[in-house]
């Protein structure tokens, strides 16, 4: 249902593209119509009824601004309504070729314009509505038509005359032509480029779905190895009087091991609906991994006391402890035992930085991450990124990558921060 409805939208938007698109042809054509006709009349001399020539013009300019109108409010436009939007074109075409010349003027070949406009964008029905209207007028302007007033040996005579608006139907059929027929092409290029992207996400996404499966299973699996850990650790922590180095220790397998625990409540409960786990803390989440990882130096430049926490940040810092494990990791297989973190707001987001001193990734590392499974640690199981994307994804916030001038990686999020009215 979510697939047919976007489908629903997307097509939406297009018709009212299209629609947006004649409005605004039909604007350039009135004017094209009035320089014409006053060319012919005042500068060429040609005598033309200018009256009724005038009110169709008249005429067809009220209706753009009914579709002006229309195009304004929000309304439904199907493909119905194109259909009949080129019926009037053609119609108000057909009446100004009736007052000058019907099938005898050379412009007569703009019928072909509202047909290859219909083929472009409309169901076939409606096609076909518009070639049987486009040949019934056209028939009809072959027997029924005011004359245009012949002009004698002037501009080299009637057929010349002829030849010449030819030549000027010609122009302005493939020019209106080749308009259409890029924004055509335009738009079926995004589509594919779209669809290439949705594809991507889909892979990626049943990548993510089954990996979420396997960490239910062993979050499960994990607690009784978790429990037994803690108690056998608090049982050192106890009983290990002479030993403060093993207490030490003892003390550091309990910390991992709430660690552990904090992290599989949390992955329980991000199956529960938005906001049933509470707000999150973006300031906590930074300082909460930097207690737990004292295997590194962690240097931080906070500048966000004016960002008041939101239940996206949860998703932000789950995110987050994932690439500063990373990042964290790169610095040490390097010998640095350093990471540097900042965060601060620009405008209506959130920026985090984060800089490792690592060796950095290779060009095609960069251009896949986030996007495969790779890891460029020896063991590591490289999901961890791929999840940190999705997530952010999901969100709202954009991830970037790129190596540093000095060495390492940086890692950059930007979350938009969302107004408490719009959530």
């Amino acid at each position: 249902m979510k697939r047919l409805d976007t489908d629903s939208h997307s097509g939406e938007r297009a018709r009212k593209r299209v629609l947006t698109g004649l409005f605004w042809l039909r604007n350039v054509a009135i004017a094209a119509q009035l320089v014409v006709v006053l060319l012919v009349v005042f500068g060429l001399g040609i005598q033309l009824y200018l009256m009724p020539v005038l009110a169709i013009i008249a005429a067809l300019w009220l209706w753009n601004l009914l579709v002006g109108w229309r195009l304004g409010r929000d309304f439904s436009v199907s493909a119905g309504e194109i259909a009949w939007n080129l019926a009037v074109d053609m119609m108000a075409l057909a009446a100004l070729l009736y007052w000058t010349g019907g099938s005898t003027n050379p412009f007569v070949s703009l019928f072909l314009v509202p047909v290859a406009l219909a083929a472009a964008f409309l169901p076939v029905r409606y096609v076909a509505a518009t070639v049987m209207l486009a040949a019934a007028l056209y028939t009809v302007l072959l027997w029924r038509y005011v004359p245009l007033a012949p002009v004698g040996s002037r501009f080299g005579g009637d057929f010349n005359l002829h030849v010449w608006g030819m030549w000027a139907s010609f122009i302005l059929s493939a020019i209106i032509a080749a308009v259409f027929v890029y924004q055509l092409a335009s738009a079926g290029r995004r589509r594919e480029h779209e669809l290439a992207k949705a594809r991507e996400t889909l892979l990626r996404n049943e990548h993510i779905v089954a990996a979420g499966a396997l960490a239910a299973g062993a979050a499960h699996e994990m607690n009784t190895p978790l429990s037994t850990i803690g108690l056998l650790a608090q049982e050192l922590v106890e009983t290990s009087e002479d030993s403060s180095q093993v207490r030490a220790d003892a003390r550091e397998i309990l910390a991992q091991v709430d660690h552990c625990k904090t992290r599989l409540q949390r992955l329980q409960r991000s199956a529960e609906p938005a906001g049933a786990s509470g707000a999150g803390n973006l300031l906590q989440a930074l300082e909460n991994w930097a207690a737990l990882r004292s295997d590194v130096q962690v240097k931080m430049a906070l500048d966000l006391d004016d960002v008041a926490p939101g239940g996206h940040l949860d998703g932000l810092a789950m995110a987050l402890t994932n690439l500063l494990d990373n990042a964290a990791d790169a610095s040490l297989e390097q010998g640095h035992a350093r990471v540097e973190v900042r965060a601060r707001r620009e405008d209506d987001s959130v920026v985090v930085e984060i800089d490792d001193f690592g060796k950095g990734l290779s060009a095609e590392q960069l251009k896949k991450a986030g996007r495969a499974s790779f890891s460029s640690k020896d063991k590591g199981l490289g999901l961890g990124l791929v999840l940190s994307h999705a997530t952010l994804e999901n969100i709202g916030a954009r991830l970037s990558m790129m190596n540093r001038a000095g060495g390492g990686l940086r890692t950059r999020i930007v979350l938009p921060l969302v107004d408490d009215a719009d959530e």
